[in-house]
């Protein structure tokens, strides 16, 4: 049986954001199964990126869409009712508006993202009473004599 969407099952949507980034990782293994040996090639990207600067959907839409009545009576008596503004019943007037900014799509290899995210290591002092400079020479010459 096909799922319908009508106003019963869709849920009354409000949405705003900011920079919004979706990662789709495509595992090395599907690629091999599709595409043979050359998915191991360094120019066959193995995820996706799809990022938006700004996305917003609403239901009190700005510009409202004009339609065609089918049923005229039955829509009058509902708007006499007031139940074309009832979330749920059984003749509802909701549309949706969805904006969306800065769409960007991209395709990269993961495991260069990975070592780009990777914190760099930083060497700690293991007491106040070292002395950087000196282990910097230090290190320097015994460079140097090798």
């Amino acid at each position: 049986m096909l799922f319908q969407f009508n106003n019963n099952n869709l849920p009354m949507v409000y949405l705003k954001s900011e920079r919004l980034r979706i990662f789709l990782q495509i595992p090395r293994e599907n690629l091999n199964n599709q595409f043979g040996n050359t998915a191991s090639d360094d120019l066959v990207p193995d995820f996706l990126l799809l990022q938006m600067k700004k996305a917003t959907i609403t239901s009190q839409v700005e510009n409202p869409l004009t339609r065609i009545l089918v049923d005229v009576p039955l829509y009058h008596q509902a708007a006499n009712s007031r139940l074309l503004g009832v979330p749920g019943s059984q003749i509802e007037d909701r549309q949706y508006q969805a904006d969306l900014g800065g769409i960007t799509l991209a395709t990269g290899h993961w495991q260069d993202i990975v070592e780009k995210n990777k914190k760099p290591v930083k060497s700690l002092l293991r007491t106040m009473s070292e002395n950087p400079a000196l282990e910097w020479n230090t290190n320097r010459q015994s460079m140097e004599e090798a």
